[in-house]
């Protein structure tokens, strides 16, 4: 008769049993795993490449961004120097354009009415001035200089209204020679409103684009001709004469 199997024994026996069962479960699965995910070397490399372009592309989308909100901040530093110039400049070349209108009926209420304009014209230039002035003091190196000249374009202009139209604004409509002065006003008008489009074309440019061209300003009436409406390309909305 068979000797039994010792209690001791049996126990220990049964335990070794489960854990080489339980190790051999844990083989199974990590080689059913590699045997899932296995991929050739081949397989690796175009993996890795194309994790290497999406990191690129989302480096590139996030410098892209930053350089547009950059890009946007400097349009919008830029207009909050100018954009007020700008607005008093357009407002001088459409008062300008209500005064060449105004003398171009010769009557008490016309002269009195473009001397009003007139008026305005120098008041805005003026103001124009000082806005691109205090913009200059705030300024660094070359835009300061732009600034700098630009001012300077527009003193001029202001200057010339005041030299070259003011004294010649008839004291009375019935004076003999209304037609020649108001030519000759209207010739210097016309001109300084290019001269001030020109100016204006030139602060779009530097608030969109950091562009910095003075445009020339060359002294001199523009061509002789009577009282009418404004050139091409100006504004022509007709502000009334209290209203600088």
């Amino acid at each position: 008769m068979a000797a039994g199997v010792s209690p001791v024994v049996a126990t220990t026996v049964l335990d070794f049993i489960d854990y080489a069962m339980f190790a051999v479960g844990v083989l199974i699965a990590y080689f059913a795993f590699q045997l899932i995910t296995y991929s050739t070397e081949e397989e690796r490399t175009a993996r890795d490449a194309a994790r290497d372009e999406l990191r690129g592309r989302v480096g590139s989308a996030v410098t892209g961004y930053r350089e547009r909100k950059k890009a946007e901040e400097g349009v919008r530093e830029r207009r909050g120097l100018l954009e007020p110039a700008k607005g008093f400049l357009i407002r001088a070349v459409q008062n300008s354009d209500s005064a060449r209108e105004e003398f171009g009926v010769q009557s008490a209420a016309g002269l009195r009415r473009g001397r009003d304009y007139v008026e305005n014209v120098v008041r805005n230039l003026q103001s124009a001035r000082r806005v691109i002035r205090s913009a200059s003091v705030r300024a660094r190196g070359e835009r300061r200089e732009y600034l700098t000249q630009l001012a300077a374009v527009v003193e001029s202009l202001h200057d010339r209204v005041r030299r070259e139209v003011v004294p010649q604004i008839p004291g009375n409509y019935t004076v003999a020679d209304w037609d020649a002065r108001v030519n000759l006003i209207n010739g210097i008008l016309r001109d300084i409103e290019t001269q001030c489009g020109a100016i204006i074309t030139s602060i779009d440019s530097f608030e969109d684009s950091d562009a910095r061209s003075v445009p020339p300003i060359t002294p001199g009436a523009g061509g002789m001709g009577g009282g009418g409406g404004a050139g091409g390309g100006r504004p022509r909305a007709r502000p009334s004469p209290g209203s600088p």
